[in-house]
């Protein structure tokens, strides 16, 4: 097919006047950033709330984009732009330029660099501004050249190289007009391989999502203006997936004396060594409030991207319009509390409810001779075991692939090692009703893409269904009088 070229959109190359760090004193609850007051962005989001769980500890983010300075590349050397302030702190993954071919992705036009701002600009340092995933790892894939366009291959060929690089979330504030089966494989082979995948729907202000967002497997943001309404430029249509805050720069709502567009540190548009804080705007700032909030939902433990989909979705705050906002204005708060809720009381839930009808069937059995009985012993293995306190770890949410698919093994690990221990009976009884718990609870909400499971979907939910019905078997073994 022909190798078409995509873009940055019309509204998102615009180059609004650069504003400074004017440090004030921040609130009780706040970040200590001095600038975050006039990211209205943030608040929309509910950024705080989200924060009060996770940071996005352990998520990898590839921006597919213009490219993001990393200052040192693998090896010790120095890329050819150095990384701007507001980066200082934030995590850097290898990344690749697919213009030049090489392992360079260095910014040279202010897109790129803006956009992984807002998923994770180094944050608490006491200076400019935040990122929403802030603890999240940026991963800079250069498909965009300086001038800020890129060809169908090369965007192809990005996706595809991040999801085999352990990327879990890909923003694409990108796109054009012309479907390519090409680009729309690369989306489905990322998807496929547990990448949530998140495109901006276009700025074309009319009814109609650009590609890539319209592909199946792609999450479409539409953008809101600092008022929560549709920007005037934002593209939307059926394919929407929810809005997240894209700015307007004509405005000042706010009247700090900022035009109300998504503030972030990025280089200066045309001048690559030098940078400033600019309020963009566009569905290409929106879009990565919406990866954000995906590595956010990743980082408390859920991993499959058609999971971490439906709690963004579920979580928007209802804006009555499918076409314009498709579920609604993005939550991050409320998506990450879901995320949490749902898989800290789900695992103790089904836990507790198994272990309570193994004692309960034991008693029945041996009548006033069984051992079997709830101990403090068992009650502290079962929440171990049911993954409760991986909530309170930052990072491990992340990893609930890796931890699935170690949990399964331990408990048979632990029955062949201590079943005999008369003494360790009862908490091993209570780890295996704790992991059963754990990936029953998985299994049923679909929220797991396991570790070496090829794909995602039916063949992970099948795995957890079956390993934590041997788990269930495990600890009835274990209380067998």
């Amino acid at each position: 097919e022909p190798n078409a070229v995509y873009s940055l959109f019309d509204q998102d190359i615009e180059a609004p006047k650069g504003v400074r760090d004017n440090p004030t004193k921040p609130s009780p609850t706040a970040p200590n950033d001095p600038m975050f007051k006039s990211q209205w962005h943030m608040k929309m989001v509910n950024a705080e709330d989200a924060w009060s769980r996770t940071h996005g500890e352990g998520v990898i983010v590839a921006v597919l984009d213009t490219g993001v300075s990393p200052g040192k590349l693998h090896g010790g050397k120095s890329s050819r732009y150095q990384r701007v302030p507001d980066l200082k702190d934030t995590e850097f993954a290898d990344g690749w330029n697919f213009v030049a071919d090489n392992n360079d992705p260095s910014d040279g036009h202010a897109h790129g660099t803006h956009v992984a701002g807002t998923i994770a600009q180094s944050t608490n340092n006491g200076y400019g501004v935040v990122g929403l995933a802030y603890k999240a790892r940026i991963m800079p894939v250069k498909v965009l050249s300086d001038g800020g366009s890129g060809s169908v291959a090369s965007i192809a060929n990005g996706i595809r190289w991040a999801a085999d690089h352990k990327a879990k979330v890909i923003n694409m504030s990108l796109g054009g007009g012309m479907y390519s089966s090409t680009l729309a494989k690369a989306v489905k082979y990322a998807h496929d391989k547990g990448v949530t995948v998140v495109c901006a729907a276009g700025n074309g202000g009319r009814q109609k999502v650009e590609y890539p967002a319209a592909y199946d497997g792609a999450v479409a943001i539409s953008a809101l203006g600092p008022d929560g309404k549709l920007a005037f430029y934002s593209s939307y249509g059926k394919e929407l997936d929810f809005a997240a805050p894209g700015g307007d720069t004509r405005v000042d709502l706010n009247k700090d004396g900022i035009p109300d567009g998504v503030l972030q540190d990025t280089i200066a548009v045309g001048d690559p060594t030098s940078h400033g804080f600019f309020p963009f705007q566009g569905t290409s700032m929106a879009t990565p409030h919406a990866a954000a909030a995906a590595a956010l939902v990743i980082a408390s433990g859920v991993t499959d991207p058609d999971r971490v989909e439906q709690i963004l979705e579920s979580t928007a705050r209802d804006l009555k319009d499918p076409i314009r906002y498709g579920a609604g204005a993005l939550d991050a708060g409320a998506a990450t509390k879901k995320a949490a809720r749902d898989h800290a009381a789900g695992g103790v839930g089904v836990a507790a409810l198994l272990a309570g009808l193994a004692i309960a069937s034991a008693r029945r059995k041996d009548g006033m001779f069984t051992t079997a009985k709830l101990t403090p012993g068992l009650g502290v293995a079962l929440l171990l075991g049911s993954g409760a306190w991986m909530t309170f770890v930052p990072g491990l949410g992340a990893l609930a692939g890796v931890l699935t698919l170690l949990a399964g093994g331990a408990v048979v690990g632990a029955l062949a090692l201590f079943l005999g221990v008369r003494s360790l009976r009862l908490p091993l009884a209570g780890l295996a009703f704790g992991v059963a718990g754990f990936l029953l609870c998985r299994a049923a909400l679909g929220s797991v893409d396991v570790a070496l499971v090829p794909g995602h979907g039916w063949l992970d939910m099948a795995w957890l269904a079956l390993n934590g019905t041997v788990a269930a078997l495990v600890g009835r073994i274990a209380l067998a009088r």
